[in-house]
Formats: structure tokens, sequence, C-alpha cells
């Protein structure tokens, strides 16, 4: 599974990503804080 496989999954738990460099992703949630 690729970063952005997971990101996509995570999206539906309220997850963001925030930032995207390269292969790194950031994912920031909005479920109180938790990353």
């Amino acid at each position: 599974m690729s970063g952005r496989e997971l990101a996509r999954l995570l999206k539906k738990y309220g997850y963001e990503i925030t930032r995207e460099t390269g292969s790194h992703i950031r994912l920031t949630s909005k479920l109180k804080g938790f990353v």
C-alpha cells in the first residue's frame, strides 16, 4: 500500500494531507488533533 492509498483511506476518518514532498506525506487529523 502506498502512502497515497493510505491517505485516501484515512480521509474517511477525518484525516487530510497537509503537505506532500516526494514520497513524504504529512497527515493531519481533524479529530481532536490525534495523528
